[in-house]
């Protein structure tokens, strides 16, 4: 109960008792405040519509308005100049984290190979073929802009649609299906299933690409670009295999750091640079990517490269294959596997035997410490 004294009024200029704006105010705050208010997973708020400078007149002469006390059990009402206005609560979190830990992105890639083992033959079979149309995607690119260091850095163009869709693509399963082997979360023969579709169908991809978007739509030749997709593939085609066969180890090794970098990443623009800069160094360093060359020699041949079915397959693309499958399957995978899965059962924390000794505060030098008197 709370009541207003004389002192909470003053008199105006016509002799008539006016309460205080800001006495008025308080009271009815304090009024409101005191009623039970019910603090779930909501705040309420109350505003008083009604404005606090509104001023109560009396006679001259007479007593302030006392204030009228509620009968003892009546229900408190809100006055209808005031309104109640419910603004829910929202939980700031403060836990986000934009990167994963290393042994987390290992338990990420672990996820995926059960993922990509477990899909059925017909979108296995769809999602490698889209690879393929990807990364011809990003040949054909390559090529219209002279096959130089501005057509490498938008190769990764490729890749990153590869990533953001999940489509198989050959040497990025290569990092997944190594390590999930080895953490004995897929098994051998699965790994064997997707390599051989992805290859396949990754292969088809890049032969559609190049025969109908490429090659019939005369897109290359409109663009004088002819010369340079015949010079990158006899360039791809006429190596020495034991050259193929290492800048491969390099290709799949940068193209998996770039994989592993972009599962480190929660969101798209991480993703997009984890992923651009190692894509993009590979392809200006020369280096040979068994599904990128997939693309770039068949529309060499089209445009009339002189290159032989058998070149391609077993002097081109065979020594690519496997040195992708080393650089990035056992390079990335395997050591990958390595480090964040066996070691942290064989690392002990050692710790050396601290024998103690007491000075003798005269010599400064190290004595013994007495045994203790029992």
């Amino acid at each position: 109960m709370s009541t207003t004294s004389q002192s909470d009024h003053h008199m105006n200029s016509e002799g008539i008792w006016v309460e205080d704006a800001e006495k008025q105010y308080d009271r009815k705050l304090t009024r409101r405040t005191s009623s039970n208010v019910e603090s779930d997973s909501t705040s309420k708020m109350t505003t008083d519509i009604e404005n606090p400078a509104v001023k109560t007149p009396t006679k001259a002469g007479a007593e302030p308005p006392q204030e009228q006390t509620p009968k003892p059990g009546s229900a408190s009402k809100v006055a209808p100049t005031e309104a109640v206005f419910e603004v829910p609560s929202h939980t700031i979190s403060f836990n986000y984290k934009p990167t994963k830990s290393p042994k987390d992105t290992l338990q990420a890639v672990y996820k995926t190979g059960e993922y990509k083992a477990a899909l059925p033959l017909s979108l296995l079979t769809v999602q490698s073929f889209m690879a393929g149309i990807y990364i011809g995607m990003a040949g054909h690119l390559y090529l219209s802009l002279d096959a130089g260091v501005l057509g490498a850095a938008m190769f990764p163009v490729g890749l990153l649609a590869v990533i953001l869709t999940s489509a198989e693509l050959f040497t990025g399963d290569s990092l997944v299906f190594v390590a999930s082997v080895l953490g004995k979360k897929v098994s051998f023969k699965k790994l064997l299933r997707n390599w051989s579709v992805s290859w396949i169908m990754n292969f088809a991809g890049c032969l559609v690409w190049a025969s109908v978007i490429a090659y019939a739509s005369d897109s290359l030749e409109d663009l004088h670009k002819v010369d340079v997709a015949v010079h990158v593939a006899l360039k791809k085609a006429k190596q020495p295999w034991l050259n193929i066969f290492l800048k491969a180890i390099g290709a799949n090794f940068m193209v998996c750091v770039g994989y592993w970098q972009a599962t480190c990443a929660e969101e798209v623009a991480g993703k997009v640079l984890a992923l651009w800069f190692p894509i993009a160094s590979f392809v200006m360093l020369g280096f040979d990517h068994c599904i990128a060359n997939q693309f770039l020699i068949p529309i060499g041949m089209m445009l009339g490269a002189d290159i032989s079915v058998k070149e391609l397959l077993f002097e081109a693309l065979l020594p690519a294959t496997l040195g992708n499958i080393l650089g990035g399957g056992f390079l990335v995978g395997g050591v990958y596997w390595y480090v964040f899965d066996t070691m942290r059962a064989k690392v002990h924390l050692r710790l050396p035997m601290v024998h103690m000794h007491h000075v003798n505060s005269n010599t400064e030098q190290l004595e013994p410490r007495p045994p203790k008197e029992h």
